[in-house]
């Protein structure tokens, strides 16, 4: 990174931290959370800033490394037990609006003179929670475009190439009749509207083969059971990416792809949503046309929509270009991959004031720059699945060695390239690998179906055979 782009990157961390300062200094804070450990890396920051007595509300304390001991008081809101993202989804919803009486006096024991701040680590809206005011986090207004069955709407405002689709009832005619239509060969895949909340990790949505196999067709009809519409598209060979952009009272900021680690178990029509990694880089023109969508997007949602904060673009990169499935109008996983790469500016951070609106300290194609720069310097990822099959109560983790054809425990002498994490999830349990280095370009997916085959075979994990796109 140039001189110019770093002395940026410290004039707008520095001022990053000033906006939180002036947030969460000498008053106490609230932070809800859906894992104790996803606050680990939040903490040291407000408690630099000076912010008052700190109240985690969380499910449980999840995968990965805790607070220390005492540093935080923590009430757990009870026992979730979720079979998908979506049960996670409500469950967090239920919590903000109809807190348990634990919670609620928790809360009222630490903030008795209702003066504290409420963080949301979770992507629901809720202008309050206990009475006390939430800050930067999403609307419902903005929630409601997450709805898969407005994409078409949204990349046709934008002006942006995107797959042709349909969006149809939930009847097994219509959707047949409209996957024969659109069917170029592989299949459609039809995902669910939002009628019963919404829905993401791929968890309501099926990849359907062929139509006139009834066994195919009755599990779609099983996932998209209680929506009102839903979504027909081609399914679409490429990589499985993200793009991610800001919008600001300035304009929209736009960061660097992504690649997610989209595995496909074999024999069955489900998609395993596996993992973020910034390692990955397309070509130079695929990068800037995936790049020239997310401003577009970001230019319509603030045109049509006044909208403001962080939003994602998943997307398949085909042979014919970037093509863009579904709009994340939140704070989403890649943003948080690309964030952990440069604590030093926290995106989540940039996301907030963007949602609180006001200028940022720089002109936006200077902050743009640095941002993306630095992002660039700084490349991580991970691949994450959970399973049902066991349910730990506390985080193992082993080094391993190997490749991506496979991977094993590390032995004495032996290099480790990267972690292997089990821990407790909502949904039973959480797989982690976290690979220590990548070559620049290089795809994490092969390295995630190397983790889980061995995350079979020391836990039985039950992840099963599995593949990734070529």
């Amino acid at each position: 990174m140039n001189g110019n782009l770093a002395a940026d990157l410290r004039t707008l961390s520095e001022w990053a931290r000033d906006q939180r300062r002036d947030l969460v200094h000498a008053r106490p804070v609230i932070i809800v959370a859906p894992v104790l450990a996803a606050t680990t890396r939040l903490l040291p920051g407000l408690q630099d800033d000076g912010a008052g007595p700190i109240l985690v509300v969380t499910w449980g304390d999840g995968t990965g490394e805790l607070p220390a001991e005492g540093s935080v008081t923590v009430v757990r809101a009870g026992s979730l037990e979720a079979r998908d993202v979506v049960d996670e989804l409500q469950a967090w919803s239920a919590l903000l609006t109809e807190p348990p009486a634990r919670v609620r006096t928790a809360v009222e024991a630490h903030d008795p003179e209702r003066s504290a701040i409420v963080l949301l680590s979770v992507p629901a809206p809720a202008a309050s929670f206990c009475g006390r005011p939430t800050v930067g986090n999403r609307s419902a207004e903005q929630e409601k475009l997450e709805d898969k069955t407005l994409s078409r709407q949204i990349w046709s405002g934008a002006g942006i190439a995107h797959a042709p689709e349909e969006v149809v009832d939930v009847d097994r005619k219509a959707l047949c009749d409209s996957a024969a239509r659109l069917d170029h060969g592989a299949g459609t895949v039809w995902s669910a509207d939002a009628s019963r909340g919404v829905n993401g990790g791929a968890a309501r949505v099926r990849w359907v083969r062929d139509v006139t196999d009834a066994a195919q067709v009755d599990a779609a009809m099983v996932v998209l059971d209680g929506s009102d519409r839903a979504r027909v598209m081609p399914f679409l060979e490429g990589v499985t990416c993200s793009i991610h952009g800001i919008v600001t009272d300035d304009g929209v900021i736009v960061l660097r792809p992504v690649e997610l680690v989209m595995l496909r178990p074999v024999g069955s029509g489900t998609f395993r949503q596996a993992g973020i990694s910034s390692w990955w880089d397309p070509s130079v023109a695929e990068r800037n046309e995936m790049r020239a969508a997310a401003r577009h997007v970001g230019d319509y949602l603030s045109r049509e929509h006044g909208y403001r904060g962080a939003f994602g673009i998943d997307g398949i990169l085909t042979a014919d270009g970037f093509r863009p499935h579904e709009l994340n109008p939140r704070f989403s996983g890649g943003l948080s991959t690309l964030g952990r790469g440069m604590p030093e500016v926290p995106l989540v951070d940039l996301d907030r004031q963007a949602r609180l609106g006001g200028g940022l300290p720089l002109p936006v194609q200077r902050v743009e720059a640095a941002l993306v720069a630095a992002a660039d310097e700084a490349r991580l990822g991970s691949a994450y699945l959970a399973t049902s099959t066991i349910r730990p109560t506390e985080t193992q983790t082993v080094c391993v060695t190997g490749s991506a054809d496979e991977l094993t425990l590390q032995q004495d002498g032996e290099t480790s390239v990267g972690v292997l994490e089990l821990g407790p999830a909502s949904q039973g349990a959480l797989v982690r690998f976290t690979p220590l280095a990548l070559a620049p370009g290089e795809r994490l997916a092969p390295w995630a179906l190397a983790a889980y085959r061995l995350a079979d075979r020391l836990w039985d994990t039950g992840f099963g055979a599995m593949h990734a796109p070529a």
